[in-house]
């Protein structure tokens, strides 16, 4: 899996900066819209977001089909 992991990169060299260009601009376009949403997300530069809000959205996103991760076992955080 790793050697064709680095061949498909070697394959598409612009792929990698394509995919962080568009997960930046994903990024920005998520936050301002949970932000709307009224939750509290927390600036980052990595491929998912931090946010606060009601702690039972989880349970009311999951039974839409979306699962997001809980962050209640992390030291410091949890599950709002």
């Amino acid at each position: 899996a790793q050697k064709a992991g680095e061949a498909s990169l070697l394959a598409e060299p612009q792929w990698t900066e394509e995919t962080r260009r568009y997960v930046a601009q994903e990024r920005t376009r998520m936050s301002a819209l949970l932000q709307e949403a009224g939750l509290t997300v927390y600036p980052g530069a990595a491929n998912f977001l931090l946010c606060r809000g009601d702690p039972t959205l989880a349970k009311k996103l999951e039974a839409r089909g979306i699962l997001v991760r809980r962050c209640g076992s992390f030291a410091g955080l949890d599950d709002s």
